[in-house]
C-alpha cells in the first residue's frame, strides 16, 4: 500500500481528540483523582479542625492555671510585705501570657467586680470588662458561686474567640484569650499546600495516562486500520500483524476475532469469482445455444416457405388434373359422331390418359424426388411424351392447356 493510500484510510474515520478514548480515559482518572482528593479532604479537615481546637483549648486552660499559680504566690509575698498589686505588678506575670506562635493570644485579669485589673492595652485598665463570657462569670462570684476553671469560645465584634478563666482564691479572674482564625490557619494553610500537592499529581497523573493511553490505543489504531481495508477488500499483510495477533489482552483477542474475519471474507470473496468465472462460461455456453437455435429456426422458416410453395403448386397440379379427368370422362363417354371418326377420338383419348398418367407421376416426383424441395419448374419442365412413340410432348403448362384445347368436342383437332 502506497503512503497516500495509508494517508487516506488513515484520515478516513480519524477520531478527534475531543472524542477519543484517550481523552476520555484521562478525564475519568482526573476526575477520580480530584474527587478523591476532595474526599480526603473532607474527611480530615474537620477532624484535624476538632483536634486542633480541643488542643489549643487544654493549652489556654493549662496557661491559664499555671499564671494563676503564679499570680497568688505574687499576691502572697505582696501581701505579706505589705505591698499592693498595681499595673508593674500584674504585668510581671501576665505581659509573656500567650500561647507561643499565636499572636493573638494574651492574657488579661479583672477584680471580682468586673473592672480590668490588667490589659495588654493600658487604656482599658479601670474600664468595665467587655466580655459576656467573664460579666457572667463576675455575677456567679457576686451571688456566692465560684465557677470552676473553663474554656468558652464567644462573639466579639464578628470575631470567635477562645478564652480560659480562672478564679484565684482572692476571686480575681485571670483570662486567657485567643483569635479562632488564627488558631485555625495551620489548617487553611494545609488546605492551600494540599491544593498545590494535588495540582501537581493531576499534571503527573495527566502525562502517565498520555504515555500509557497511547500504548494502549496503539493496537486498537493499527485494528481500525485493518477494519478499513477490509471495507475496502483490501487484504494486506502488515509487519505488525503477527504481534498484534499475539497479544494476551482484549485487544489481542479482538485481533485474533478480526484476523479470523479478514480470512473468512478472502474465502468468500474466492468463492464467489470462482462462481462468477463459472456462471461466465454457462452464460458463454447460453449464447452459443441460443445462436444455433436461432440459425436452426431459420433454416426452418426458409424450409416451411419453401413446402408452402410447393403445396400451392400440387394443389394447382392436382386441380388441372381432375379438371382433365373430367375432359377425359366426357370424351369416353362421347359416341363418336364426329366427323374425325372414333378411331382418331380413342386415339387422342389414350394420349391424353397417358399424358394425365405422365402429370400425376410428376406429382409423386414433386414430393418424393430432388431434394425434398417442391417447384413450378420441376412440375411443369419435365416432358410427358415420347416423340418417337408419337405421343404428345408438353414442355410447360402452356402447352398442356393447348393439347386440353384442341382435344375439346367442338375443337379444331377433335373433329
Amino acid at each position: 500500500m502506497s503512503y497516500e493510500q495509508t494517508t487516506t484510510t488513515k484520515s478516513k474515520h480519524r477520531v478527534s481528540l475531543l472524542h477519543s478514548m484517550r481523552t476520555k480515559i484521562m478525564l475519568l482518572v482526573q476526575i477520580g483523582a480530584l474527587c478523591s482528593c476532595i474526599m480526603v479532604l473532607q474527611m480530615t479537615v474537620p477532624r484535624a479542625e476538632e483536634e486542633l481546637t480541643r488542643l489549643t483549648q487544654n493549652s489556654l486552660l493549662s496557661l491559664a492555671r499555671a499564671y494563676a499559680v503564679g499570680m497568688e504566690t505574687e499576691i502572697a509575698e505582696r501581701e505579706s510585705a505589705g505591698i499592693e498589686m498595681d499595673y508593674d505588678a500584674y504585668a510581671g506575670i501576665l505581659a509573656d501570657a500567650n500561647m507561643e506562635g499565636v499572636e493573638s493570644s494574651y492574657a488579661y485579669m479583672v477584680s471580682p467586680e468586673g473592672t480590668m485589673l490588667y490589659h495588654p492595652t493600658a487604656s482599658k485598665v479601670g474600664a468595665p470588662v467587655e466580655n459576656a463570657v467573664v460579666k457572667e462569670v463576675v455575677a456567679k462570684i457576686k451571688s456566692g458561686i465560684i465557677p470552676q476553671p473553663e474554656v468558652v469560645s464567644y462573639d466579639f465584634n464578628g470575631e470567635i474567640k477562645y478564652a480560659s478563666y480562672y478564679v484565684l482564691s482572692t476571686k480575681d479572674i485571670i483570662v486567657i484569650s485567643t483569635d479562632e482564625e488564627e488558631v485555625l490557619s495551620g489548617i487553611n494553610a494545609m488546605m492551600l499546600h494540599s491544593g498545590e500537592g494535588m495540582l501537581v499529581v493531576m499534571i503527573v497523573l495527566a502525562v502517565v495516562i498520555i504515555v500509557l493511553s497511547g500504548i494502549m490505543m496503539k493496537p486498537l489504531k493499527r485494528m481500525t486500520v485493518l477494519i478499513n481495508e477490509m471495507e475496502e477488500l483490501k487484504f494486506v499483510s502488515h509487519p505488525w500483524n503477527e504481534k498484534l495477533v499475539k497479544g494476551k489482552d482484549e485487544c489481542g483477542a479482538m485481533a485474533k476475532a478480526v484476523s479470523a474475519m479478514r480470512g473468512s471474507l478472502r474465502n468468500v470473496i474466492k468463492d464467489v469469482t470462482d462462481a462468477s468465472v463459472h456462471l461466465n462460461g454457462i452464460v458463454s455456453n447460453l449464447q452459443d445455444a441460443s445462436s444455433e437455435v436461432n440459425d436452426s429456426c431459420t433454416d426452418n422458416s426458409a424450409t416451411t416457405e419453401e413446402l408452402a410453395a410447393g403445396m400451392e403448386e400440387t394443389t394447382a397440379t392436382t386441380q388441372t388434373i381432375v379438371s382433365g379427368m373430367e375432359d377425359m370422362k366426357e370424351f369416353c363417354e362421347g359416341d363418336g359422331r364426329g366427323k374425325g371418326g372414333g378411331k382418331d377420338q380413342r386415339t387422342d383419348g389414350s394420349d391424353y390418359a397417358d399424358l394425365l398418367s405422365d402429370q400425376s407421376s410428376g406429382i409423386k416426383c414433386v414430393h418424393r424426388g430432388g431434394e425434398g424441395r417442391g417447384s413450378r419448374k420441376g412440375f411443369c419442365s419435365g416432358s410427358y411424351g415420347d416423340r418417337q412413340s408419337g405421343k404428345p410432348e408438353f414442355g410447360d403448362c402452356g402447352q398442356y392447356q393447348q393439347y386440353r384445347g384442341r382435344s375439346q368436342p367442338g375443337s379444331a383437332g377433335y373433329g
